[in-house]
């Protein structure tokens, strides 16, 4: 998919829920977690703590989303 959207300069909008996967293909990643967003950015920033946030308890990601 990837290689045909650059080619044809079109976007890919995918649902996935495996970080690590979408972490190999996207260019941006918006992380939910209990009806939250709790991280919004490209793919070089989805760091450790941004994964511990979309993977927490609801109580921690709400604490982490601010």
């Amino acid at each position: 998919m990837r290689r045909v959207a650059d080619a044809q300069g079109m976007m890919i909008l995918s649902t996935l829920h495996q970080v690590d996967m979408a972490k190999d293909y996207a260019d941006h990643i918006i992380g939910w977690n209990s009806g939250r967003v709790v991280f919004d950015g490209p793919v070089a920033e989805a760091t450790e703590a941004a994964m511990a946030a979309i993977y927490a308890a609801p109580a921690q990601a709400a604490a982490a989303a601010g």
